[in-house]
């Protein structure tokens, strides 16, 4: 049964751009589904799965969106209410964006604002389902990690039939990941990677590093906490911490973002990874984890090579 819900103009704080938000590379998820001018995802209730479609039906610069809800059974008040909350929350439409863009209009980075208007940091729904998307992105493609997630929920999640007949799966919990063997793992494409999935999921399940927990804590002390996990270097841990907690002062770093920043601010000189972190979080500060994600989309998109 379908019902459909609004997000209006009033309850997003700024610009929005659904396009390039969803198709930015952001470690929070796997990618929406594309369908139509829109996104799908699915979402578990306590009395079913219900599909979302998300449609913006209101330009970049005033926008809104329409919101298609599809269940097996009646759409209750209440479920309306959870999902419109949801979706306000891990799309961060109450993320003063305005604020940013007016802080640093004059820097170099707004001509990433000019571009991008709109694009914003999402949260993740599932936080163990983030960390292993960070871990599936290093030195790899947007399209290669996603392609990773998509096998692990198909061949270790749960598949459910939703109302209109498409099929979702969902992502596996800890435990079953636990109990993977690294060879059986390798069939979702995911390469060396495979080791650091299956030795994440057990500290997990073990309750050596409760993900839910570090939310909690200073920035630099869930770092320092993620570092112990075998393949989680300092931009994976920066990846999770940003698209998974909703650190906003976490500055993930990979080639992309190295480069851009030698270019806009060093005239070419050479970085180190580290210093770049440490150069966007002292330039940036709060808005780090917003900078960074307008610096690797910028610097993607327009295939910025190396400085010379």
């Amino acid at each position: 049964m379908n019902t459909e819900i609004q997000i209006k103009p009033e309850e997003i704080n700024g610009p929005f751009n659904l396009l390039e938000t969803v198709l930015s590379g952001q470690t929070s998820g796997p990618r929406w589904e594309a369908i139509k001018e829109g996104f799908w995802n699915a979402i578990r209730m306590p009395e079913q799965y219900v599909k979302y479609e998300v449609y913006q039906v209101k330009p970049v610069d005033r926008p809104s969106l329409s919101v298609i809800l599809k269940g097996s059974k009646p759409i209750s008040f209440n479920t309306k209410e959870v999902i419109h909350t949801h979706l306000l929350h891990i799309l961060g439409l109450k993320d003063p964006l305005n604020e940013f863009y007016s802080k640093f209009k004059d820097d170099k980075i707004s001509v990433a604002f000019n571009c991008f208007p709109g694009l914003r940091v999402v949260r993740a729904s599932n936080n163990f389902e983030s960390l292993i998307c960070s871990i599936c992105s290093q030195n790899t493609t947007v399209s290669k990690w996603n392609k990773m997630i998509q096998l692990i929920k198909k061949f270790y999640g749960e598949q459910i039939i939703l109302p209109d007949g498409t099929l979702f799966h969902t992502f596996p919990n800890p435990e079953r990941l636990a109990n993977t063997s690294v060879n059986a793992l390798m069939a979702c494409q995911v390469g060396y990677r495979a080791n650091y999935i299956v030795k994440a999921a057990q500290m997990v399940a073990e309750g050596e590093v409760a993900l839910n927990s570090l939310s909690q804590k200073r920035y630099e002390d869930a770092r320092e906490i993620l570092l112990t996990i075998p393949g989680v270097g300092p931009k994976v841990a920066d990846c999770f911490l940003l698209y998974g907690l909703g650190f906003m002062e976490a500055a993930p770093v990979d080639v992309w973002v190295k480069r851009i920043v030698q270019t806009w601010y060093f005239k070419g000189c050479n970085v180190s990874r580290e210093n770049v972190r440490k150069f966007i979080q002292q330039k940036f500060e709060n808005w780090s984890g917003y900078a960074s994600l307008y610096l690797f989309h910028y610097a993607r998109k327009m295939n910025v090579k190396a400085y010379m």
